[in-house]
């Protein structure tokens, strides 16, 4: 179980997840979401890129290995969607393009993107969350061998890929998305059985309902 210290009060966003015994887990907060989009990076571009990087996997709530292949076809720009299956889970996926992610995009008009490999994103992003002032800690429970171990860490040193998806969950449940509607853009199966069997989403509900909550970041 993952404790942020005086950062986040919501766990809704745990239930997309894990096992809570699992741990290692870290989701940004709202702040901390506007300091890494706002930081004047234009003396260092290679971290510019990685931060564009992370914020649209964070804008978009995908998978490192999903945003990795997205290109131009996923597009659909008549109805302000990105369409593609998730590999994983196989599941079809719509992401709404918020204001948020289009203004992102605004600087990749050719929708092509060029991704790190997975190591050396990480490492550039606990670069970034240095350089935007996450000196907070957080601290992180494992289980090892049935044991519970704990570890309080920097939680700039916690920020990697994995945290973009979580914080889109994290950050759409604090501005007042339902699981059903979060689970229509990740992929995720809605846990509740209502919400299995009865709630049935169009794309434009969806898409209208994430565009006027992501309004508030």
């Amino acid at each position: 179980m993952v404790e942020g210290k005086g950062y986040h009060n919501n766990s809704e966003w745990e239930k997309f997840w894990r096992d809570r015994r699992t741990g290692d887990s870290m989701a940004l907060t709202v702040d901390e979401i506007r300091k890494i989009r706002d930081i004047d990076l234009a003396d260092k571009p290679r971290l510019a890129r990685v931060r564009d990087l992370f914020l649209l996997q964070l804008y978009t709530g995908m998978r490192y290995g999903d945003i990795e292949r997205i290109g131009p076809r996923n597009f659909d720009d008549k109805e302000g969607l990105i369409r593609y299956t998730s590999e994983k889970s196989d599941t079809e996926c719509i992401v709404p393009i918020t204001r948020p992610l289009m203004k992102l995009l605004e600087r990749y008009p050719s929708r092509i993107f060029e991704f790190p490999s997975p190591v050396k994103m990480n490492a550039y992003l606990k670069e970034l969350g240095t350089l935007v002032g996450m000196t907070g800690n957080i601290t992180i429970a494992r289980y090892h061998n049935g044991e519970r171990v704990e570890e309080n860490l920097r939680r700039a040193d916690m920020l990697a890929t994995h945290v973009a998806r979580r914080s889109f969950s994290s950050t759409s449940v604090q501005f007042g998305l339902s699981e059903a509607v979060i689970s229509r853009v990740t992929g995720h199966s809605a846990k509740g059985v209502l919400q299995q069997h009865y709630i049935i989403l169009n794309d434009a509900a969806v898409r209208d309902m994430v565009c006027k909550a992501w309004d508030q970041l």
